[in-house]
């Protein structure tokens, strides 16, 4: 895997589709790696058009791994955010649309806040601003996922990742049980490493709120959301497509804080969509 030299960090990256395509960056969530994203996903977005470019947060994965453990962060979420600019820049990209997912939807918010220059267009996908804004979930049972204690051995830790995913996906869709076992031994495989996603948190949980600074940005913006997500509620996703100016939010019936191929088509036409907006702008 190709590795960009980001502030003293390696970042591990791959790209999708023609070099000369619409760069489109997909920025993950808490403790994943990026071969969480489908292949499928991201076969439509390159059939769309984009040079999709994803790549391992630091602290998963094959990218720079830290080992601060206690309650201080050793980084923060604008570090992650720099951390793609890095990629960026390692591509000679100069500017590109971004998407992220759950802790990913957060970073590319800051991306647009800080480097408002090198976003083309902005998708948030069960995401939230943080701060008073956040509305927490209520949901005991999937909130309990992150107070429970990593597995070690490859068959347990397979078990408790399918379990995890089952708890957190909505009702609205088919669970794939063989698809995220077989993903689950994947990134075992690559890269166990569980500690990242605590410090992760951190950064989360240290992050200041963003509606102000939202509410100030001119980047076409779509706001993607999953109405029975047990995670981050819905509710999250409505706040800030209220915040955004001319933001559209997409509300996906049934779908919790998951990625289930019956909502890639309506997440990716989103992604699409708004990036044409962009074009307008």
């Amino acid at each position: 895997m190709p590795i960009a030299p980001v502030s003293g960090n390696e970042i591990c990256y791959e790209t999708f589709g023609p070099q000369d395509a619409t760069p489109l960056v997909l920025v993950n969530g808490l403790g994943s790696q990026m071969i969480r994203w489908p292949q499928g996903f991201i076969d439509q977005l390159v059939d769309a058009g984009f040079r999709v470019i994803v790549h391992d947060n630091r602290d998963v994965g094959l990218s720079t791994k830290f080992t601060h453990v206690d309650t201080n962060p050793p980084y923060t979420v604008g570090d992650m955010a720099n951390d793609t600019i890095g990629v960026l820049d390692h591509l000679g990209i100069q500017a590109a649309h971004v998407a992220g997912m759950s802790m990913g939807g957060m970073i590319c918010q800051i991306l647009a806040i800080e480097h408002p220059e090198r976003v083309l267009s902005l998708a948030s996908v069960m995401s939230a601003m943080g701060g008073e804004d956040h509305v927490l979930s209520e949901n005991r049972e999937a909130l309990a996922i992150f107070a429970e204690k990593s597995e070690k051995e490859r068959d347990k830790v397979i078990e408790q990742a399918v379990r995890h995913r089952r708890l957190i996906s909505g009702p609205g869709f088919p669970f794939d049980e063989e698809a995220e076992r077989d993903l689950a031994g994947r990134v075992y495989d690559r890269c166990y490493a569980p500690d990242g996603r605590r410090r992760q948190m951190l950064a989360i949980q240290a992050a200041r709120g963003r509606s102000k600074a939202l509410s100030k940005t001119a980047i076409p913006t779509v706001v993607i959301h999953g109405t029975d997500d047990p995670l981050i509620p819905v509710e999250n996703g409505r706040k800030m497509a209220e915040v955004v100016s001319d933001a559209k939010l997409v509300e996906i019936e049934g779908m919790g804080h998951d990625l289930p191929e019956g909502a890639w088509s309506t997440i990716t036409s989103a992604i699409a969509d708004n990036a044409k907006r962009a074009a307008t702008v």
